[in-house]
C-alpha cells in the first residue's frame, strides 16, 4: 500500500513532537509490518511495549488507529502512527503480489496479542563484520577498529554512519551502495558509531578514545561478527575481563645464595596497553584499577632484563606482607615450600587480659601466630613475626585507641572513672567480636549487671480528684541511694557508682524510660511524682509496661469503666425495659466519662444502637438542661437529621426536639426559641454556616454523629465544631479509624482536646502507645460479641471475566496509567501526582463497571452488569429483597434504566434525595414495598435502617472496608430477622482484585488500636501495587 506522504503531510497529522519519534523509532529498526494489503496494513511499533498500528485507505482517505491509550485532549495522531507512515515512505518500493498474499495467508486469521506477537522487520540486517587490532599511533600502542561489508573495510565510516541514519544512500568508493532504506543495523553497531563519533581515523581505522573504550568493548563483544587481528595468527573473539592474567609468576628460594627470585615464564606473551590502562593476551583485555596496572607494569620494567627479580633475604618478609597480596589480583604466584615453611605463620589470635588494681584498670594485649607471640607495643619483637594480618591488627589497635589508654612498655592503664566506664560499656562489647577477653573478679564486678530493674509505681491521688501520683522504685537499692540515683538522671550522668563500687549504667532502655518521664514530671520529695490523670496517662502509654506497676487505686479507677454497677447511674424514664445490657452499659460508661469531666467515643458496631445510648445519656439530665435552659445539641450529616427526630419522638415523644434545618431566614426563627428546646438537631453543613451565632452558645451535651465528618483537621467542618462549646461532649461512629490514624487524634481533639497533645506528638506514639492511652475513653462492641440472636450473615465474593471489548480497553488504558506512573517513581514527584493518578485508578474502577462510564459513545455490554442482572433474576425466583450499593450514580443511573425497562419496580436514593424522603423510602421498603433498593456507596452507606432487605450486593468495591461494612450493615443490624447474604463482585484480573488483596492487609493492621482497624488510606506503596508496579 502506498501512502504518498511527505514529511509536511505527517508533521501535520501527528505534529512534529510525534514526528520526531517517530522517526526515531524508525532509525532504531522499530517498525514491523504484519499484514500489508492493496488499501490496508497492520503493523507494530516497538516502544518500550509493542504497539499495533493498522493504517487503511477508504474512499481516498487515509484513516489509522494505534492500540496507544489516548489522550482526549490531544487531537493529533501518535508517535507510532508518525512510525509507520515514515517507514512507508522510506521503503520506495511496492510488494509483489506474491509476498503480500503469502503474508496475509499467514497472519490473516488474526492480529497477534501486542505481548505475544511474532514479528519481523522488512528491512534486512546489514551484515557488518568488525576487525579490532593494536596500531602505533602518537607513539603509544592504540586500539583501532575497522567495519567490514562483504569482505571489503568501509572506506570511511562516519560518514557512512551519518548517512545511514538520516536515511540516505550510501556509496563507496568501489562502487556498492550501502541503502538504510532496505538494511538496518545492529543495537550495538549503533552504539558504537555513537561512542566514535568524534574519534581520530587513519584510513579505513578509527581509534578508540580512551575514556569510551570500555563501553565500546562492552558492544563489540555483544555481535558475533567481531575479532581481535593479531600479526602472524587467527582472528580472535574477544572479551573484557577484571580477573588475574592466566600467567604465572614463580617465587622460590636460592639457598646458596640466601635469596628469593621472582620469575615468569619469559614464554607467556601479552602486550601492555597503557592508554587504555590493559593488558591484551589472547583475545582477551584485563582492566584493573589504575594502581593495580602502575604496579604491575613497574614490575615488568624491573624484570626487563632476564624476566627475574632478586629479593634479599631480608626483604622476604616485606615482600610476602606488602607485595604478594597485590600481585595476586593480577597474576596467579606460586611460594615455594621452604618460603612458606619459615615465613608464613598460622592465623591472628588475640588476647586481651583486663584486671583492676589501685583504681587502675589495667590492660594487657597479645597477638598470637600460631607458637609466636608478641605484646604489639613491643616493636622489637613484632619484627621477627613476619607474615601478619595487618588489617585485622590494625582494627583491634584502633578500637583501643578509642579508649583513651594511657600506654606502657607493657601495656595498657586507664585512672579515670568516666574513661573507664565507657570502656567497659562500649568499647569492650566491640572489641568482643575481635580478641578473646580474659578478666579478674573485680572486672567482673565493675559493672552492675542491673538484674534488678527500675519500677514506677502509679497510684491515685487521694485528696485531690483525678490525679495521680509516681513513685520511682528499684529493687534491693535504698531509698536515699534511688533519690541519688534519680539525680544523676536528671543532671544527665550517664552512670552511677553504687555504694558497693559498681558502676551502674543510666544509658539503658530502662534507665532512658525513667529520663523521658522525669523531663515531663520532675521529681519531688521522697523519690515523687505527681500530674493529672490526663497526663499521666499520656505518659504511661509512651513508657514501657514492665516499667510500669499499678498499685490498687488506680486499677480499680480504671477497672471502673469497664465494670459499672447499675446502681451507680439509675436508667431515666421507661429505659430499662428499652435497652439491651450491653446498651445500658453503654449509658453507664457515658455517665462515668461526664462525672469525670472526660468526653469519649462510642464506637460500637453499626447496627448496635448507639443513637438510643446517647439519647438515654441526654435524657438522663433533663431536669439540669431545662433548669438551665442549655440545649443537648446533636450534630450529624444532614442525611440523617430526620432519622434523628424520629428517633426521639420513638423513645421520648414529651421531649422539646427541633431541627435547625431549611433556608437562613428560618434558621433565625428557630434560633430565637433555641433556649426553650430540650434538644436541637443540625448537621455539619449548616453548622459551618452558623458557627457565627452557635459558638456563642454553651450547650449541655453535643453528640457527634458519624465523628469521622471531621476527620481531617484542615477542613472548614473540623475548624467550625471545634469553636462549639458544651459541658459535655461525646462522638458516635462505628469508624473512628476510617483511613489513617490520625482520624482518631482529630475526633479526641475535638471531643477531649486534653487527652492528647499536637498531632506531631501523636504521630510519634506507636500503636499500642495509643491504644493504652484511650482505653477508657472509647468503648466499642462488635455484634458477633453481644448480639447472640443475631441472624447469620454470609458473605460471599463472586468474579466475573470482563467481556473481550471491556478487557481490551481495559488493558490500553492501564499500560498509559502505568507508563505515566512510572515517570513519578520518584516519592516527592509520586506525591506531586497522587491526585492524577487517583484519578486514573478511578477510570480503571469504571472501565471494570461498565465502559459506558468512561468511554463515550460506548455500545457494548458490560459483564458485570450482566451478572447482576442475573443475580437479581435468581433472587426474585427466591423471594429474596435486595439492596444495590455502587459508589457511581452515573452506574446507579445505568442500572435502573435496566430494571426500567425489564419493567422492574424499585426505590432510588443518591446525594440527592433529601432526608425527608430518605425516612419515608425506608419505612415504605421495610414495610414490603418493591423488593429492590438501589444506593449510592456515599449517601446510604451510613444512618440507614433496612432490615426489611436480606441481601445487599457491593457492585464496585471501594478503598475503604470499613465503608463497605458500614453498607451492609443498612440491613445486618438489630430487628434483622432473616440471614443475609452479602455478595461482593469484583472483575476477574484487574484493579478490582489488587483493591480486595489491600483491603485485606489494611484489616490485620487492628487488634492494637481497636478491635477492627482499617488503616487504609492509599500510601505511596499502596498506589504503586494497584498498578502492579511494585509488589
Amino acid at each position: 500500500m502506498e501512502l504518498n506522504l511527505t514529511d509536511k503531510m505527517i508533521i501535520e497529522r501527528c505534529g512534529a513532537v510525534s514526528y520526531k519519534r517517530g522517526k526515531a523509532f524508525f532509525s532504531a529498526g522499530k517498525v514491523n509490518f504484519i499484514i500489508e494489503e492493496e488499501n490496508k496494513i497492520y503493523a507494530v511499533v516497538k516502544s518500550g511495549e509493542h504497539f499495533n498500528v493498522e493504517v487503511e485507505r477508504i474512499d481516498g482517505e487515509i484513516q489509522s488507529k494505534c492500540s496507544c491509550p489516548q489522550l482526549s485532549s490531544y487531537r493529533k495522531e501518535c508517535q507510532h502512527l508518525a512510525a509507520v507512515y515514515i517507514a512507508c515512505q522510506k521503503k520506495n518500493r511496492v510488494r509483489a503480489d506474491s509476498d503480500a498474499n503469502q503474508l496475509f495467508s499467514l497472519f490473516a486469521k488474526e492480529i497477534p496479542e501486542v505481548n505475544e506477537q511474532a514479528h519481523f522487520e522488512y528491512r534486512k540486517k546489514l551484515d557488518i563484520h568488525i576487525q579490532c587490532c593494536t596500531v602505533t599511533w602518537k607513539n603509544e600502542a592504540r586500539l583501532a577498529i575497522s567495519f567490514i561489508y562483504q569482505g571489503l573495510p568501509i572506506s570511511s565510516p562516519l560518514d557512512w554512519f551519518r548517512s545511514f541514519m538520516e536515511g540516505r544512500v550510501y556509496k563507496e568508493s568501489n562502487g556498492f551502495l550501502l541503502d538504510a532504506t532496505k538494511h538496518y543495523l545492529a543495537e550495538p553497531i549503533v552504539n558504537i558509531m555513537q561512542l566514535l563519533e568524534n574519534a581520530e581515523r587513519k584510513h579505513e581505522w578509527l581509534f578508540i578514545p580512551s575514556l569510551t573504550w570500555e563501553k565500546v568493548m562492552e558492544n563489540i563483544i555483544q555481535l558475533e561478527n567481531s575479532h581481535f587481528k593479531e600479526e602472524n595468527k587467527q582472528l580472535q573473539t574477544m572479551r573484557l575481563t577484571d580477573q588475574p592474567l592466566p600467567i604465572i609468576f614463580e617465587l622460590s628460594y636460592n639457598e646458596e645464595e640466601n635469596m628469593a627470585i621472582l620469575s615468569y615464564n619469559h614464554n607467556d606473551s601479552f602486550q601492555l596497553l597503557p592508554y587504555y590502562q590493559a593488558v591484551y593476551k589472547e583475545g582477551c583485555f584485563y582492566h584493573w584499577p589504575k594502581h593495580d596496572f602502575r604496579r604491575l607494569t613497574e614490575l615488568l620494567k624491573m624484570m626487563q632484563e632476564d624476566k627475574k627479580l632478586m629479593i634479599a633475604d631480608e626483604q622476604i618478609s616485606f615482600f610476602l606482607n606488602k607485595v604478594v597480596p597485590g600481585l595476586k589480583r593480577l597474576a596467579t604466584i606460586t611460594i615455594a615450600d621452604t618460603i612458606k615453611k619459615q615465613y608464613m605463620q598460622a592465623p591472628l589470635v588475640a588476647k586481651l587480659y583486663l584486671d583492676r588494681l589501685n583504681h587502675k584498670l589495667l590492660a594487657s594485649l597479645e597477638f598470637h601466630y600460631g607458637k609466636l607471640s608478641f605484646n604489639p607495643l613491643d616493636d622489637e619483637k613484632a619484627k621477627k613475626v613476619l607474615f601478619r594480618n595487618k588489617e585485622d591488627e590494625e582494627q583491634i589497635l584502633s578500637l583501643m585507641e578509642q579508649a583513651s589508654f594511657t600506654k606502657t612498655d607493657e601495656g595498657y592503664y586507664i585512672q579515670n572513672e568516666e574513661l573507664e566506664y565507657h570502656f567497659l560499656m562500649h568499647i569492650l562489647p566491640d572489641l568482643q567480636e575481635h580478641v578473646r577477653i580474659y578478666t579478674t573478679t573485680a572486672i567482673k564486678m565493675r559493672i552492675d549487671k542491673g538484674k534488678t530493674r527500675p519500677v514506677i509505681r502509679v497510684k491515685m491521688k487521694k485528696d485531690r480528684m483525678n490525679w495521680l501520683q509516681f513513685k520511682f522504685d528499684i529493687e534491693g537499692i535504698p531509698e536515699q541511694e534511688i533519690k541519688e540515683i534519680l539525680t544523676a538522671i536528671e543532671h544527665k550522668r550517664k552512670y552511677y557508682r553504687l555504694k558497693n563500687g559498681a558502676l551502674l549504667s543510666l544509658e539503658t532502655e530502662d534507665y532512658q524510660q525513667i529520663k523521658a518521664f522525669l523531663n515531663e514530671v520532675p521529681l519531688q520529695a521522697e523519690n515523687w511524682s505527681e500530674t493529672t490523670l490526663v497526663r499521666g496517662l499520656q505518659l504511661i502509654a509512651k513508657t514501657k509496661e514492665e516499667t510500669i506497676a499499678f498499685e490498687a487505686s488506680i486499677r480499680n479507677f480504671l477497672q471502673d469503666f469497664k465494670n459499672l454497677n447499675e446502681d451507680d447511674y439509675p436508667l431515666p424514664g421507661n429505659f430499662s425495659s428499652i435497652l439491651r445490657p450491653y446498651q445500658i452499659e453503654g449509658y453507664q460508661w457515658m455517665r462515668k466519662l461526664a462525672e469525670n469531666q472526660f468526653g469519649g467515643i462510642l464506637a460500637d458496631d453499626m447496627g448496635l444502637g448507639k443513637t438510643v445510648q446517647a439519647i438515654t445519656f441526654i435524657y438522663s439530665y433533663i431536669d439540669e438542661i431545662r433548669h438551665k435552659q442549655s440545649p443537648a445539641l446533636i450534630v450529624c450529616p444532614s442525611s440523617v437529621l430526620y432519622n434523628w427526630l424520629q428517633e426521639w419522638m420513638k423513645f421520648v415523644p414529651d421531649m422539646k426536639v427541633v431541627i435547625l434545618d431549611g433556608k437562613q431566614s428560618e434558621r433565625q426563627l428557630i434560633r430565637k426559641d433555641i433556649h426553650v428546646a430540650d434538644v436541637v438537631i443540625t448537621s455539619y453543613t449548616l453548622i459551618r454556616k452558623d458557627i457565627h451565632w452557635l459558638k456563642n452558645e454553651r450547650f449541655h451535651t453535643i453528640i457527634f454523629d458519624e465523628a469521622q465528618s471531621f476527620k481531617n483537621p484542615l477542613t472548614e467542618t473540623h475548624k467550625s465544631v471545634k469553636q462549639l462549646s458544651s459541658q459535655y461532649k461525646f462522638a458516635l461512629t462505628g469508624t473512628p479509624i476510617e483511613n489513617a490514624i490520625e482520624d482518631l487524634w482529630s475526633v479526641f481533639h475535638i471531643i477531649f482536646p486534653d487527652l492528647f497533645l499536637g498531632l506531631q506528638q501523636f504521630s510519634e506514639l506507636n500503636n499500642a502507645a495509643i491504644a493504652r492511652i484511650i482505653q477508657p475513653f472509647v468503648l466499642r462492641r462488635m455484634k458477633t460479641e453481644v448480639l447472640e440472636e443475631l441472624p447469620v450473615k454470609e458473605e460471599k465474593i463472586e468474579r466475573i471475566d470482563l467481556y473481550k471489548e471491556q478487557q481490551k480497553i481495559y488493558l490500553a488504558y492501564l499500560a498509559k496509567l502505568k507508563e505515566d506512573t512510572l515517570k513519578h517513581l520518584d516519592k516527592r514527584t509520586l506525591r506531586k501526582n497522587r491526585i492524577r493518578i487517583l484519578a486514573g485508578l478511578t477510570r480503571l474502577r469504571q472501565l471494570c463497571c461498565h465502559p459506558a462510564l468512561f468511554v463515550e459513545g460506548y455500545q457494548g455490554r458490560s459483564a458485570k452488569l450482566d451478572h447482576l442482572l442475573t443475580l437479581l433474576q435468581e433472587a426474585k425466583q427466591a423471594n429474596r429483597r435486595v439492596l444495590i450499593f455502587s459508589q457511581f450514580t452515573s452506574m446507579l443511573e445505568i442500572i435502573s434504566s435496566e430494571l426500567s425497562f425489564q419493567g422492574k419496580e424499585f426505590f432510588y436514593l443518591d446525594g440527592h434525595t433529601t432526608a425527608k424522603e430518605r425516612v419515608e423510602m425506608c419505612e415504605r421498603f421495610n414495610s414490603g414495598e418493591k423488593n429492590l433498593f438501589l444506593l449510592s456507596l456515599k449517601a446510604g452507606g451510613t444512618g440507614l435502617n433496612l432490615t426489611g432487605a436480606d441481601t445487599v450486593i457491593l457492585y464496585d468495591t471501594w478503598w475503604n472496608p470499613a465503608v463497605e461494612s458500614q453498607a451492609a450493615d443498612r440491613a445486618y443490624r438489630i430487628g434483622q430477622k432473616k440471614d443475609v447474604v452479602v455478595v461482593k463482585l469484583i472483575a476477574k484480573g484487574t484493579i478490582e482484585e489488587r483493591m480486595e488483596e489491600m483491603q485485606y492487609r489494611k484489616k490485620d493492621l487492628i487488634h492494637t488500636i481497636l478491635d477492627r482497624e482499617t488503616e487504609d488510606f492509599l500510601t505511596e506503596e499502596d498506589l504503586l501495587h494497584l498498578l502492579d508496579i511494585r509488589d
